[in-house]
């Protein structure tokens, strides 16, 4: 079992977060509704993500729920 942990964001501003366990990428929601990605590999491009009230990542996708209802996506497999 690996117990190296480190610190990868210390914004203090995260209220949840979704992470892929094949994808080696998590989402980070923040306080003010924007999201972070962050990964091993390549983070993902969701700078432009406001007023976001949940996000998931799954192997090959991103999403985000909205506070009006619509939905953000993201096909990962652009990102290989």
């Amino acid at each position: 079992m690996n117990t190296d942990l480190k610190c990868v964001y210390d914004g203090m501003d995260i209220v949840t977060i979704s992470a892929s366990e094949n994808a080696a990428r998590c989402l980070g929601l923040r306080k003010n509704g924007t999201v972070i990605s962050l990964s091993d590999i390549s983070p993902l491009e969701v700078t432009d993500w406001k007023n976001v009230i949940a996000v998931q990542q799954g192997f090959n996708y991103a999403e985000g729920l909205k506070l009006d209802g619509s939905c953000l996506f993201l096909d990962i497999s652009v990102y290989r």
